[in-house]
């Protein structure tokens, strides 16, 4: 399973976390694991810089950063991004892509071998 992490908006309002919920769904239903601070911090991690440590944390542990382009990037997103660049992971900001990304390797061998 890929590990997918969530770079979306995020300015402490509750559209932001709804957002990022809404996008966890998508990387779940793929089939990926999605790792979003913005979903999972905010209610207990009030200190930003602790907040930024952590991310920063489940960020090198992806394998894929998903890309939320429906808003413009915040300073965070930013930082994220050329993070990201630098170490060579894989930037994807569409639905098709994310999905086609987080497919198990044999798939398509596996979905099509019973039906022979």
């Amino acid at each position: 399973m890929k590990k997918v992490y969530v770079c979306s908006e995020y300015r402490g309002l509750y559209r932001d976390y709804q957002n990022a919920l809404e996008v966890c769904e998508e990387v779940i239903e793929a089939g990926g694991l999605p790792l979003s601070p913005h979903a999972y911090f905010p209610p207990f991690i009030k200190d930003e810089e602790k907040y930024r440590a952590i991310s920063m944390e489940l960020l090198k542990m992806c394998d894929v950063l998903y890309h939320d382009k429906s808003y413009d990037p915040t300073d965070d997103m930013v930082a994220d991004l050329e993070y990201c660049r630098i170490r060579g992971i894989e930037i994807i900001s569409d639905t098709a892509k994310l999905w086609y990304y987080c497919l198990p390797e044999n798939y398509y061998e596996n979905k099509y071998k019973n039906k022979e």
